[in-house]
Order: structure tokens, then C-alpha cells, then sequence
């Protein structure tokens, strides 16, 4: 069995881009022929590459599917299948891309065809990761719309969107001027204040960003609060956290803090 720390493990001690380019050349083999191979060019949706999409009515939508090549939960579900046959994908701790190059048809279509007999457990491991994420961006752009008090125009970028993927950007207000505004969207556990300094503790992914602004979300005890920071290079991203001068938080939306930072200054997004 693979568990996730096991197969995380696996992944990262392997060849990982030999492992991708694998995963999108097979997608590519069963999509394209379809016609449903392609990058999205939109305001909304800049894609990164050319990838699997979906047409629902007069939309284009970015698959799913496309996270194969860097997902944890599929591969171990893979490599799972694969020893199920008496075959050996790891070897040395590491994906042995011989043994998946051989049995790539049988990848190809019981995983990634649409008619495959894994096909709808590969998309619900997909949904299972990405749902979260989604639910928190959906909350925090009904949050940020909320609190607006100047006009403009909100973009949410699509999964795959090269602005997120290379930039960290989640959200985009356009204001009238022209002028952007770019967010990353975050969960959050708990926040303490001490000295000026606030910690903000079960973070996901807490990388450091060059966006204008970072909206945390938050969970379990805190449920429902908003946190909003205003991203300069004073915030620091360790294992988890974030932390940074009181000065930076512009909203908090359940008065976790009680930092009085907040009346000193008219912040208006």
C-alpha cells in the first residue's frame, strides 16, 4: 500500500520530470485525436501548456486530469496497480521508469482514458486534493467582494493558469485605472499576536509570493475569518507559517488580533 509520506517520498528521491513528461505524452496520445488537446488563451484562463480540456456548452475548460503528472495520490494508485501484477515500479526508492514505460498502454487506458476501468477513481483522488483549495478561493473572493468599496473587475484564474502556476496569483481586481491587484489564497489554523509580530499557524504551502496581497482563510476554530495582509518582504513563510509586522494586516474579519494597527490608517480595497 501507498500511503501519501511513502509515495511523497518516492517522487521527490525520482527523476520527476521524466516521470511528467511520460504522463502528458500519454494524455496527449488519447486527447488529441479527440480534438480536446489544446492551451487555453483567455482573460480568465492563460494556461501553461497545452493540455486535456473539456467543452461545456461554449466554455472551455481545463481538465482535471492535466495534475496527473504530479500527483501523488494517482501515482501511488499506480504504482499500487502495477505491483498488483507482480511487477516492480520502484526500485532503490525510486519510480523505475522502465517498468511504467512498458506497461504504459495499460496506464494509458485503465487510468487515463475516460472508459478506463480506474478512470473515475483517478478523478476523485484529483477532487479529493483540489476541493479544498477551490472552496477556499471561492470564499475569500465573496470576502474581498464584500469589503470593496472601489469599482473594478475580479478574475479568478483557472486550475493550470500560468499566472498562478509561475506567480502564486489566486485572484486579480482591475480597477478602473487600469491597475491590478494580485492575491493568494491560503487556509489558515490559528493567528497570535506578540509584540508588533503576528504568527499565523496552519498554513498550507506557506511559500512567500510576490503578489500584492495574501486573503487567509479560516479552519476549524476559526472557521469563517478572514485574515488580509498586505504581502511585502517582511512577511516570511516558514514550515506552516506566516509571520510578519502587525503594520501588514489590513482586514481580520473575526478581531482574532485586536490589533489596533487597524484604525490607524484607511485602508480601502
Amino acid at each position: 500500500m501507498y500511503n501519501f509520506n511513502t509515495t511523497l517520498k518516492i517522487y521527490k528521491d525520482s527523476n520527476r520530470g521524466e516521470f511528467a513528461t511520460f504522463m502528458i505524452n500519454l494524455l496527449k496520445s488519447i486527447y488529441e485525436p479527440l480534438g480536446r488537446w489544446t492551451r487555453i488563451d483567455t482573460e480568465t484562463c492563460k494556461t501553461y501548456r497545452a493540455g486535456v480540456v473539456n467543452y461545456e456548452n461554449d466554455e472551455i475548460i481545463w481538465s482535471p486530469l492535466n495534475k496527473v503528472d504530479a500527483h501523488i495520490f494517482v501515482l501511488g494508485l499506480i504504482l499500487e496497480k502495477l505491483e498488483e501484477k507482480g511487477l516492480e515500479p520502484v526500485k532503490g526508492g525510486k519510480i523505475d521508469m522502465n517498468v511504467l514505460g512498458s506497461e504504459a498502454e495499460m496506464i494509458k487506458n485503465d487510468f487515463l482514458d475516460e472508459n478506463g476501468q480506474f478512470h473515475n477513481k483517478v478523478l476523485a483522488l484529483i477532487e479529493r486534493s483540489s476541493g479544498p483549495g477551490d472552496k477556499n478561493e471561492e470564499d475569500a473572493l465573496e470576502y474581498l467582494k464584500d469589503i470593496e468599496t472601489n469599482p473594478g473587475k475580479w478574475l479568478r484564474m483557472c486550475p493550470g493558469d500560468e499566472r498562478d502556476v509561475f506567480k502564486g496569483i489566486d485572484l486579480i481586481k482591475i480597477l478602473e485605472n487600469g491597475r491590478e491587484l494580485t492575491f493568494q489564497v491560503k487556509p489558515f489554523l490559528n493567528a497570535t499576536v506578540d509584540n508588533g509580530k503576528v504568527t499565523v499557524t496552519g498554513v498550507g504551502n506557506s511559500k512567500e509570493y510576490t503578489v500584492d496581497y495574501l486573503v487567509l482563510v479560516g479552519r476549524g476554530q476559526n472557521n469563517g475569518n478572514f485574515l488580509l495582509i498586505e504581502n511585502t518582504p517582511e512577511v516570511k513563510g516558514g514550515y506552516g507559517t506566516y509571520t510578519f509586522p502587525e503594520k501588514l494586516l489590513k482586514r481580520d474579519s473575526g478581531n482574532l488580533l485586536e490589533c489596533f494597527n487597524l484604525f490607524r490608517g484607511i485602508f480601502i480595497l
